[in-house]
């Protein structure tokens, strides 16, 4: 989850960050205790290639894609979409191979 001040990305909480916290403090709880700060992020005009290089080199799951210029965010992308995206184009390639 990206966690923005006026459209900023300011850190990412993830699933396991909350699970950290015991139920009865989840009211209490502010995300800015538990998000990871100046999270890794991902820029639009990136290669699918660099942005899964950065997914695997820090292990994780998911990056926040911010635009250079204002640093706001635009998008998110998953570790899911860029193996899908590889899926179409391994199927493509074999498509068009003769056999």
């Amino acid at each position: 989850i990206p966690v923005v001040d006026v459209e900023k990305v300011v850190g990412v909480a993830t699933l396991g960050d909350l699970k950290r916290i015991p139920v009865e403090r989840m009211a209490s709880t502010n995300l800015s205790e538990v998000m990871t700060k100046n999270p890794i992020v991902a820029h639009p005009d990136e290669s699918l290639f660099d942005a899964l290089g950065r997914m695997t080199d820090h292990r994780i799951g998911r990056l926040p894609v911010v635009s250079k210029e204002s640093g706001r965010l635009v998008g998110m992308v998953t570790m899911s979409d860029l193996m899908r995206a590889y899926q179409r184009t391994v199927s493509a390639l074999s498509a068009s191979e003769p056999t």
